[in-house]
């Protein structure tokens, strides 16, 4: 139905020159930067993006969940599973973005995940 390669598939290693080299201006990573092994490399090539004027973002918070998940063998470690490689809180999302220069357009809470919206303007 559409002309032209619209979907590329890339190297996680290659993340970081992707990102430094876009022109784009939205960044979408809704339950990527847990994953990642390198996040603080992957913040600081877009906040240095001139490009890139929006970044949203979903993640996992640290919260009581997983503590339930860790001390019930029935529930599934869904938080500290071996995808993620980072939870994060309040005070570290505040962290990084006062450490990157990211302004915080917009945020939604849903239990122990956290949408975020982030002008870089």
């Amino acid at each position: 139905m559409l002309a032209g390669e619209f979907v590329k598939q890339s190297n996680i290693n290659d993340l970081v020159t992707i990102i430094n080299n876009t022109d784009a201006e939205i960044i979408s990573m809704i339950g990527v930067l847990e994953h990642l092994t390198n996040p603080r490399e992957i913040l600081d090539a877009i906040s240095n993006n001139k490009n890139i004027e929006y970044f949203y973002i979903s993640i996992p918070l640290f919260s009581f969940s997983v503590f339930w998940e860790l001390m019930n063998e029935s529930e599934f470690n869904r938080h500290l599973s071996g995808g993620h490689t980072h939870l994060y809180t309040k005070e570290s999302i505040e962290y990084f973005c006062n450490e990157f220069n990211f302004s915080k357009i917009g945020k939604w809470q849903f239990g122990a995940m956290l949408w975020i919206g982030i002008d870089l303007l």
